[in-house]
C-alpha cells in the first residue's frame, strides 16, 4: 500500500460509505444524520410504507443475486478505531504547508495600482519575447558563464527586467512588479528610483500608472503613512519572513528552455544562427 494511499484510506472509505440508518417500524427508515426537515415518516401525520411484494423470482435466482450483492457491500468500517483516525490527522498536520508562490505582476495599459515599497533591492532577468499563437511570450535568456543562448546567436533582442518587490492595496498581496530596463524621460525605471532612495520610502503610498498608449510611466506620491497605519503591513512583514525577493524566484517565474527545446519550438531560429554565425557547429550551440 502506497503512501498517499495509507494516509488518506481512512478518509476515502468514510467519505464512501453509505450513511448510517435508524430503523423507525418495520416498513420505513430515515438517515441517521443532523439537520435539514425531518423525513414523511417521523411527521405526525406520517403513515406506515408498505411492505414492498415479495419477487416471485426469488427462489430461481437466490444464488446469482447473492453472489452479486455480496461483491457490491461496501467495506466493513467498524474496524476503524478512534486512535486510527486520530493518527491519521496527525500524520497529515504534520505536513509542511505550501509556500506562497511568488506573482511577477506588470501594468496593462491604462492601469494604475496604489502600492507600498516592500523592499529596496531589484532582481533583474534578461528574457527574450517569443511568438506563441496569436501574441507574445518572454522566454528567459538561457545565457550563462558556461552556456550560450541559441536566441542571442540568432540574433534575438534581449531585454533586461528589473523586479521591485511591492505591496499592490488593489491586490491585496505582496508582488514582484516587472519594471522595463529603459531609463527614457518617462519611463518607470528612473521614477521608482527615486522614490527607492528616499529615507522614508517604506511609509510612501504611491500611485503608479502606466499611459493607455506607449510606453510612458507615471508614479505619484499619494501621501506617507501616518503613524500606527498598517496597509499592508502584515502581508509585508510575512513576505520578508520568507526571505524576501529571491532571485532564484524570480527568474523561475518566467518560462525557461533548454537550448534543444527552444530550436525544436522555433525551428527559425537555427537558421537565422546559420545566418550569423555560418561556420559554427549547431550540434552544440
Amino acid at each position: 500500500m502506497s503512501e498517499q494511499r495509507k494516509r488518506t484510506s481512512i478518509f476515502e472509505r468514510l467519505r464512501s460509505a453509505p450513511t448510517p440508518t435508524v430503523r423507525l417500524n418495520a416498513g420505513a427508515t430515515v438517515a441517521a444524520s443532523a439537520g435539514g426537515p425531518a423525513p414523511p415518516s417521523m411527521r405526525d401525520d406520517a403513515t406506515t410504507s408498505p411492505t414492498p411484494a415479495a419477487d416471485p423470482t426469488a427462489g430461481a435466482s437466490a444464488g446469482s443475486r447473492a453472489s452479486a450483492s455480496d461483491a457490491e457491500q461496501p467495506e466493513d468500517l467498524s474496524a476503524v478505531t478512534a486512535a486510527q483516525v486520530d493518527a491519521e490527522l496527525e500524520d497529515l498536520s504534520s505536513l509542511a504547508p505550501a509556500t506562497p508562490q511568488l506573482v511577477r505582476r506588470y501594468l496593462r495599459a491604462g492601469e494604475t495600482i496604489t502600492a507600498r515599497l516592500a523592499g529596496r533591492g531589484v532582481v533583474r532577468v534578461p528574457i527574450h519575447w517569443m511568438t506563441a499563437g496569436e501574441g507574445r511570450q518572454p522566454v528567459r535568456c538561457a545565457q550563462t558563464v558556461t552556456k550560450k543562448c541559441v536566441l542571442c546567436l540568432a540574433k534575438l533582442r534581449v531585454e533586461v527586467y528589473g523586479h521591485l518587490a511591492v505591496y499592490v492595496v488593489e491586490d491585496r498581496a505582496v508582488v514582484a512588479l516587472q519594471v522595463p530596463g529603459s531609463t527614457d524621460p518617462g519611463a518607470l525605471l528612473p521614477q521608482l528610483a527615486r522614490e527607492v532612495s528616499d529615507p522614508d520610502h517604506a511609509r510612501l503610498l504611491l500611485g503608479i500608472g502606466r499611459a493607455a498608449r506607449g510606453n510612458n510611466y507615471s508614479v505619484r506620491r499619494l501621501r506617507k503613512l501616518a503613524l500606527g497605519e498598517t496597509i499592508g503591513q502584515a502581508e509585508i512583514d510575512d513576505f520578508q519572513a520568507r526571505g524576501g525577493l529571491q532571485p532564484t524566484e524570480v527568474r523561475d517565474s518566467y518560462v525557461g528552455f533548454s537550448n534543444a527545446d527552444m530550436l525544436q519550438q522555433w525551428p527559425e531560429i537555427a537558421d537565422l544562427i546559420r545566418i550569423h554565425h555560418p561556420l559554427l557547429d549547431m550540434t552544440s550551440p
